[in-house]
């Protein structure tokens, strides 16, 4: 059963990892995020409701969710780190924590949402997971959750840079453009 068990996560890992090698954008990672990955980590019996990814904000004091950070700066919503205090507790220590009803209470979550983890993401940031079941998040569903936080930043940062070398590409064109157009106006003098 325990072989069966480790089977099962590292095909559905090695599912997620393909879904994050497979995309092309950093538009497609809230979609692949909720859709695709959610239903690998409910098969794997993580009683998932909702998922986020935060990133500091440039805003001191703040963070923006992954939808907010892939839009520009004037579109993107502020929250303020001092509501959601297990944000920075991830980012300070970078552990993961658990989160009771109570302090979800406090933070004035839904009331069906009864327990969420926020696990670090290598590099910047964090992945929230909520369930509306009490203590949703055992150790093992915690150490798969670090793991597919690192698969989804090494994912980003991949995006990342394919975004760099897409906007240089663009450039380069546009440079490469430029001095034809002055080429044929010094020809023509």
């Amino acid at each position: 059963a325990q072989t069966r068990r480790a089977l099962q996560r590292a095909e559905a890992l090695g599912r997620i990892r393909d879904q994050i090698i497979a995309l092309r954008h950093l538009e497609e990672v809230p979609e692949a995020l909720e859709e695709v990955w959610v239903r690998e980590l409910r098969g794997l019996g993580i009683p998932i409701n909702r998922v986020s990814l935060q990133f500091p904000s440039s805003s001191a004091g703040c963070f923006v969710t992954y939808r907010d950070a892939f839009l520009s700066e004037a579109k993107a919503i502020n929250r303020r780190l001092a509501d959601y205090p297990w944000v920075g507790e991830v980012w300070a220590s970078g552990r993961p924590v658990t989160i009771g009803r109570q302090r979800l209470e406090q933070a004035n979550f839904s009331p069906e949402e009864r327990s969420l983890a926020e696990v670090p993401l290598p590099g910047g940031g964090s992945l929230g997971v909520n369930s509306l079941q009490e203590e949703a998040f055992d150790e093992e569903a915690v150490q798969i959750l670090q793991q597919v936080a690192g698969l989804l930043a090494l994912g980003i940062a991949r995006l990342k840079d394919i975004e760099t070398l897409r906007r240089a590409e663009e450039s380069q064109r546009i440079e490469l453009a430029v001095q034809q157009v002055r080429e044929a106006v010094l020809q023509m003098h």
